[in-house]
């Protein structure tokens, strides 16, 4: 109300962009980071940081747009020109809690053991385990990760690909798996069941069917596992359900 104070800066430094709402809930569209290149970005500020949400239909600066609208969850924004080419359409902005944006990926820590075929779970990026897999070897090892690098703890109860998985960090559950070296025992190693407390693997109750390469969702107490596939064929492929309470399988 008196005078400027730096605050954080836009993730792409741009001219001629516009925007409207309050010093708490503004946005910004469109610009040109060039001059001449016209840019389809969409910056939101909240008053502390800026973050790039839903892009323009039609990249273009100079254009005009609700400069009185007094927040950033809604706006018009119109007219504009990218180079020689001048526009007349008019694009509408709405956003709420339920918008969803594109996500991005950035690079994470490497695994202790390059693997294939390995298996994971847990609730967020920096609580997750991986488990399992295959190179040259067939593995059992098993990492954890806190968001930066991952960890080797205690092994996985056998080395096998395949496996499936499913819960969070201090309450997982791995199932089955193949040791395709020794094949004719399969059945052995596609009916384990194996739970981890965030230390330990211990063995929980054998899965209902002789299957690896399962889809397995849910909780260590409350999972289900489905599909697969079976030694010896037929049927190969299986389409068979089970449910899991935490101390046994029941066929679904």
């Amino acid at each position: 109300g008196s005078s400027w104070t730096s605050a954080s800066s836009l993730n792409t430094a741009r001219r001629y962009l516009q925007g409207w709402g309050l010093q708490t809930a503004a946005l910004v569209c469109g610009g040109s980071p060039n001059g001449s290149t016209a840019s389809a970005l969409t910056e939101m500020y909240d008053g502390t940081s800026w973050s790039e949400t839903g892009d323009l239909a039609t990249a273009r600066h100079f254009s005009g747009t609700s400069q009185n609208q007094g927040n950033n969850t809604s706006g018009w924004m119109a007219n504009g020109n990218a180079g020689p080419t001048f526009y007349s359409n008019t694009e509408e902005w709405n956003f709420s809690t339920n918008t969803i944006t594109a996500g991005a990926w950035s690079s994470g820590g490497n695994l202790n053991t390059a693997r294939y075929s390995l298996q994971g779970f847990g609730a967020t990026h920096d609580t997750a385990v991986a488990f399992t897999g295959r190179d040259t070897p067939i593995y059992n090892a098993t990492e954890e990760y806190n968001g930066n690098s991952w960890t080797t703890v205690n092994a996985y109860p056998q080395s096998v690909n395949d496996a499936a998985g499913c819960g969070v960090l201090t309450a997982g559950l791995g199932l089955g798996g193949l040791y395709p070296p020794n094949i004719s025992t399969f059945p052995t190693t596609g009916r384990l069941t194996a739970e981890y407390d965030g230390t330990n693997w211990t063995t929980g109750g054998p899965y209902t069917y002789d299957a690896w390469g399962a889809g397995m969702a849910g909780t260590q107490t409350a999972a289900i596992a489905s599909g697969g596939h079976n030694y010896p064929m037929p049927p190969g492929n299986r389409n068979n359900s089970a449910e899991y309470d935490g101390s046994s399988w029941t066929a679904g």
